[in-house]
């Protein structure tokens, strides 16, 4: 596969793919990935050779980490790696500055890094069906993310409302269904630009 300097998209779907070969990370010219239903557990190292990809799709891959490589994806903008089997992520988002949508629903992650908050071009965030207790807290100067529109936490659990939310002044869609949160803080009218709130199943 090294060979295909040119190529820019590769599609792999509804095929059992057990490894991706090192020799991927040579495709300079690649942009847009797309793979699901396989047995992947772990992407090759040289996946961070991947400088032109924008776009990554692998959902259902059963992949269980990431490699730390995956920080010189820096071109990136839109991820899903839901229904996988994560359980943990790398410190990596300071360096995905153009990441604008990002799925990691339905894996098994207990935590997420602070630096998820720096991306500062994120409108999309999805972390529905995890194990998380809590989201973690930053430095207040990575706490904006101006862009942010939508944040998915149903089927968590979370226990308390987390204060790093009310950060999120532009957010429009807000799911905390299916948490054990029993009550909102009074921050919460600062959210102004919010127009959908699911609290679905929670004991409020």
């Amino acid at each position: 596969i090294s060979q295909l300097s040119e190529l820019e998209s590769l599609f792999i779907v509804e095929t059992h793919v057990e490894s991706i070969p090192e020799g991927i990370g040579a495709l300079s010219n690649l942009k847009e990935i797309y793979i699901n239903s396989s047995s992947l557990e772990r992407l090759p190292t040289s996946f961070g050779g991947l400088r032109a990809l924008t776009r990554l799709r692998m959902p259902g891959c059963g992949l269980t980490e990431l490699p730390d490589t995956f920080r010189f994806l820096t071109k990136l903008q839109s991820v899903d790696f839901s229904a996988n089997l994560l359980i943990s992520l790398p410190d990596i988002f300071t360096c995905l500055q153009e990441l604008a949508e990002l799925s990691l629903n339905d894996n098994s992650l207990k935590s997420v890094p602070p630096s998820i908050w720096s991306l500062d071009k994120l409108n999309h965030l999805n972390l529905e069906s995890n194990f998380l207790t809590e989201l973690p807290m930053a430095q207040e100067k990575l706490l904006s993310m101006p862009c942010l529109r939508s944040l998915l936490l149903g089927k968590n659990q979370l226990i308390v409302f987390p204060p790093s939310i009310l950060a999120f002044r532009k957010l429009e869609w807000l799911c905390l269904s299916d948490n054990k949160i029993h009550e909102l803080p009074d921050g919460i009218s600062g959210l102004q630009s919010l127009k959908k709130l699911s609290l679905k199943g929670c004991p409020i």
